[in-house]
């Protein structure tokens, strides 16, 4: 590599070489990237305040006339103004050079600033540029990374906003299965003999069944790591629940069944025998008793 200063004849002489070169073109780019964005600045802030004072419905008809902006552009230096301005300190055209103080977003170039406006809000507007060599790219490139950046943070508040609809789904079919349950707990207790409602009884758990499956899919489906694994134990629980009150009112509901039908038998025996007992030949009531007798023979060797 050539030297940069070299001596001859006594006169020390400054010797030019490419690599210098593109370090003079690389600072003096810098130089002006930052004052076009200060610049920016104080004119998005003359802007602003010119918008106040021009009446109503006139604004663009002003701009085409005294500084030949358009809407577009107009709109893209007040907010320029509006956004970095408080970073800057920029009260005056050479506050962001005087500040002193390093800032995320010096070395920013006015399309470069442009772009970033996509991104809402300062902080994460901080961390992107934290995050990304922004200064060394081009303005596709920028462009490209925080359409992306946009994109995921949108599919991440859609995939939250499921979470919360899930959870307060699942919260409400809880307190459904609860209801459910004091259901098939008072009708055992108060010993319904109505098969009816006991199959009511056992349809309402079933749907309340298919619902936590249905929603047991969902959560398994979601992505967002937001999802807290100790909810899939608490589901697990519910199922575990939904189960032992299945069996319960399966249980319930045969044991009712049984007893109408005993009771229909019993009764029906107890007419007979009534009627065997008011025949007045002995030969005929000790007939009809025997053929009682093999009748409920008969029936225990069915049970």
């Amino acid at each position: 590599m050539s030297q940069d200063i070299i001596e001859t004849e006594g006169v020390i002489q400054d010797v030019r070489s490419a690599e210098k070169i593109a370090v003079e073109i690389n600072t003096i780019k810098r130089q002006t990237q930052k004052v076009m964005l200060s610049a920016s600045i104080e004119i998005g802030k003359r802007l602003s305040e010119a918008k106040q004072l021009v009446t109503h419905g006139h604004w663009s008809e002003w701009l085409q006339q005294n500084v030949s902006y358009s809407d577009r552009t107009a709109q893209n230096l007040i907010k320029i103004f509006e956004q970095f301005g408080d970073q800057f300190g920029a009260k005056e055209m050479d506050s962001l050079f005087s500040s002193g103080q390093s800032n995320a977003f010096a070395e920013l170039s006015y399309t470069q600033a442009v772009a970033l406006l996509s991104i809402p809000s300062i902080p994460e507007r901080e961390e992107f540029v934290k995050e990304h060599p922004v200064t060394a790219m081009s303005t596709r490139e920028l462009q490209d990374a925080i359409k992306c950046r946009n994109e995921a943070e949108k599919q991440l508040k859609k995939k939250e906003r499921q979470i919360a609809d899930m959870e307060q789904r699942e919260q409400q079919l809880q307190t459904d299965l609860e209801e459910a349950r004091q259901d098939a707990t008072l009708a055992k207790n108060e010993q319904e003999t109505s098969a009816l409602a006991a199959q009511e009884a056992q349809t309402r758990l079933q749907k309340k069944e298919a619902e936590l499956a249905r929603l047991r899919e969902d959560l398994d489906n979601a992505t967002v790591a937001a999802i807290d694994p100790e909810r899939e134990a608490h589901i697990r629980k519910l199922e575990a629940e939904i189960d032992r009150l299945q069996k319960d009112a399966d249980a319930d509901q045969d044991r009712r069944v049984f007893t109408i039908q005993l009771e229909m038998v019993q009764s029906s025996f107890n007419r007979m025998m009534n009627n065997i007992s008011a025949i007045q030949d002995n030969t005929k009531r000790e007939k009809f008793r025997g053929a009682a007798r093999k009748l409920l023979q008969r029936l225990g060797e069915l049970v």
